[in-house]
């Protein structure tokens, strides 16, 4: 999850993006006592030429709370670095965050597949519920097991020998499982 508060506009209290399977998700909220008319999601593949993904019309904020929002990018440019921003009526636009969208097949991506000394580990977990993720080995045998509430973790390969393994990853609430294999080269 992209989430940082050092840099954000002044209008903003908060800034992230998880992916929700096929989707990107852009949560963000408008400090209290802060407003703006209108604001649309921007999105780039190169960081200059920007076209609008989502829109919220209106008033944006305002109360003395602060106020939750979400936009979601339903046509995320796959497989490459994109870049968001939000333009906050005549507040101006947001700094750039960047995100890389993962295509999800029947809820999990590990990529590069086949890897040699690391891969990368995506599975849909938007509401960053805890979840057990396990690897086993051809044979079964368990070869580390951890919990995290991201959605995407990363696995050291350089000690693993050659070969296939299994990853299995539970939603501890229990209902969630997917299962997926990573090469070692």
């Amino acid at each position: 999850m992209l989430s940082t508060k050092a840099q954000l506009h002044p209008v903003l209290d908060n800034f992230n993006i998880v992916q929700t399977g096929n989707s990107v998700q852009i949560n963000f909220a408008i400090q209290g006592g802060a407003s703006c008319v209108g604001v649309d999601l921007e999105r780039s593949n190169d960081s200059f030429n920007f076209e609008i993904v989502g829109s919220i019309s209106g008033v944006c904020g305002g109360s003395e709370f602060v106020e939750f929002y979400s936009l979601l990018d339903d046509n995320p440019i796959r497989g490459e670095k994109s870049f968001y921003r939000l333009r906050l009526g005549s507040q101006g636009r947001s700094e750039l965050f960047e995100f890389t969208f993962v295509p999800l097949e029947n809820g999990l991506n590990v990529y590069p597949n086949p890897a040699s000394d690391k891969c990368y580990v995506r599975f849909d977990n938007s509401n960053s519920t805890p979840h057990l993720i396990q690897l086993f080995d051809q044979k079964g045998r368990s070869l580390s097991s951890f919990e995290t509430n991201e959605f995407q973790v990363e696995f050291d390969l350089e000690n693993f020998e050659v070969g296939v393994y299994l990853i299995r990853i539970d939603a501890l609430s229990g209902g969630t499982s997917v299962v997926g294999r990573i090469v070692k080269l």
